[in-house]
């Protein structure tokens, strides 16, 4: 039989590890009252404008936004998430509605959810993360076709997420993270046809992983920024695949993988599919476990040849024939030339001239000809031999 007093010693270790164990919790206090508010352009939703709907809500709303083009510009100041019906079919289209801002939508606030939504038609960036504004996220969403930056982060704005977006054709560069942005996040992109890529400045401690970079004019740009990690990404057909000056980064992640670059030319000895020998990036670095085949990171058909560049036998016999077609085409003009420039001459010379008198080189005698074309030859009537007269 259990004595009281065993009984009290168990209830007080009980209450011990209660709140041993709570001191380790951490409770969330939940905004009551979040709600759901709808935006709809033909006028169904709670509103026809999304910036209409950002000022009416309150921290901890969602906004809806259904399929539709939305001609206007957003400032989302304010903890919320914003989630588009369609990412292909829900526009926020900034043209000719900067007025004072010069990007589409501008993030200047921590925690702000971004998804689902095309952006395009900036007279600058399509995205705009304020200064010193952390902890967004920015997925699966299309930016495209911007004058300035696809997405750009400003001064000391950190741990934010770019995710699952399709980033491409923009005149600045794809993704840009200027003066002190750190412990930022790109992953599972496709960036394609901007001036750069991605374009780090004076910015630490930042990760690009699994995008696909392709067809811009550089992959990935970094200047006086350190300590960014980039790995496991395909740089496919950029112009310049990757650059850094006066920086020190990793362009692998130190345990045997790197990138997958469609112009390494190195071998696979062992056929481990990473190179032997490592990638040179342009203004020092490297990566020492380039990938010999595109990573399956959905990159398009079209983009995954690989291997080294041969020269096949057909393209062989097509330069030889356009050489020998070329001498041919020019021996035909070259004797039509001089054809049509002999009977430019012919035609100088009248068919009624005077006599002439001339001297014969071998015997010096005169004697008198009429020249009926130039040149011609004329016969030495007291020698007999024949000279050209020009």
């Amino acid at each position: 039989m259990v004595s009281k007093h065993s009984i009290k010693i168990m209830i007080a270790m009980m209450i011990i590890v209660v709140v041993f164990i709570s001191s380790f919790l951490v409770v969330v206090p939940l905004k009551a009252g979040a709600t759901t508010i709808t935006v709809k352009a033909d006028g169904e939703g709670d509103y026809t404008s999304i910036q209409d709907a950002v000022n009416n809500a309150s921290e901890g709303d969602t906004i809806f936004v259904y399929e539709g083009i939305y001609h206007e510009r957003v400032i989302i100041n304010k903890a919320i998430m914003l989630l588009g019906e369609s990412k292909e079919k829900t526009v926020i289209d900034g043209k000719g509605k900067m007025e004072d801002v010069c990007s589409v939508v501008s993030l200047t606030h921590n925690n702000i959810l971004l998804e689902g939504v095309t952006i395009t038609n900036g007279d600058g960036n399509g995205i705009m993360v304020g200064e010193y504004v952390d902890q967004n996220v920015i997925k699966n969403c299309i930016i495209t076709s911007n004058s300035g930056a696809g997405i750009s982060l400003r001064k000391c704005s950190d741990q934010n997420v770019i995710e699952n977006c399709t980033i491409g054709s923009n005149k600045g560069a794809g993704i840009v993270l200027s003066y002190h942005n750190s412990n930022n996040v790109i992953i599972n992109c496709t960036i394609s046809g901007n001036s750069i890529g991605v374009y780090i400045y004076q910015s630490s401690d930042n990760n690009i992983t699994r995008c696909n970079l392709i067809r811009n004019q550089d992959g990935v740009s970094i200047d006086r920024a350190s300590n960014n990690r980039i790995h496991h990404n395909n740089f496919v057909k950029n112009m310049g695949q990757a650059w850094q000056q006066a920086s020190f980064n990793y362009w692998d992640d130190d345990v045997g993988g790197g990138n997958y670059w469609s112009d390494y030319v190195g071998e696979d000895a062992d056929g481990d599919g990473i190179g032997d020998t490592p990638y040179n990036i342009s203004g020092g670095g490297k990566d020492n476990y380039p990938f010999m085949k595109p990573l399956d990171l959905g990159l398009p058909e079209e983009e995954k040849s690989v291997g080294k560049f041969v020269v096949q036998p057909i393209i062989i016999i097509i330069l030889i024939v356009i050489i020998i077609v070329s001498v041919m085409v020019g021996g035909i003009t070259y004797r039509g030339r001089r054809k049509q420039k002999e009977k430019q001459l012919q035609e100088h010379i009248p068919e009624e001239v005077n006599p002439l008198m001339v001297v014969c080189p071998y015997c010096r005698a005169s004697f008198q000809i009429t020249p009926t074309k130039k040149p011609f030859k004329a016969k030495c009537p007291k020698c007999s031999k024949i000279s050209m007269l020009r």
